[in-house]
């Protein structure tokens, strides 16, 4: 009479329900997290490309006042101690240019050159100028001109660290060096 036992095992046990429950539930915030972690990633990718293309707007403009401008030397000490930060040029059709942070924005002559999403890190903007005495220091006195103690191309490197407004996580730290095309010896 094989055919009439039963069999007494028709059901889980309480351990058996707990622990495929517990997998679930692990597989289940597994699967939340990555979802989580994929939507975000592209976020701060946004926001990176987004800080990338200001700052690089801001770079092209400066670096083409400095190539068409001189470094105002007058507005500094003499020697001009580095690094500075704000860079004084001057040049015959803008006149006085002054590049300078201003609260968390970038500006030149009052005009922003970031966005409010933009934050430039306080302290964090830098302006090396080198030479640091003026190499176009030709004057006439007592029918001679004075010899320059430098006879260097000025250039000028910037320095900035920049974060996103809604991420300060999310910084990138740019440095470039520019030279001035006008020389005029």
């Amino acid at each position: 009479m094989i055919g009439n036992i039963k069999s007494k095992n028709q059901g889980f046990t309480v351990i058996e329900a707990l622990i495929s429950a517990g997998m679930f539930i692990i597989i289940f915030v597994l699967i939340v997290d990555l979802a989580v972690i994929f939507t975000r990633h592209p976020e701060k990718i946004i926001r990176k490309k987004q800080i990338e293309i200001e700052l690089s707007y801001a770079v092209e403009k400066i670096s083409q006042k400095i190539r068409t401008s001189e470094i105002d030397y007058s507005k500094y000490s003499s020697p001009l101690v580095n690094p500075a930060t704000t860079l004084h040029l001057i040049n015959d059709i803008d006149g006085e240019i002054a590049i300078t942070q201003t609260g968390t924005t970038l500006t030149m002559n009052s005009d922003n050159l970031t966005s409010d999403k933009v934050v430039i890190d306080a302290g964090q903007l830098h302006f090396f100028v080198n030479p640091t005495t003026d190499p176009f220091c030709d004057s006439y006195t007592t029918g001679s001109y004075i010899v320059c103690s430098s006879n260097a191309q000025p250039l000028v490197t910037i320095s900035l660290l920049a974060h996103h407004v809604d991420d300060a996580a999310t910084t990138i730290n740019l440095q470039t060096t520019i030279s001035s095309r006008v020389y005029e010896r």
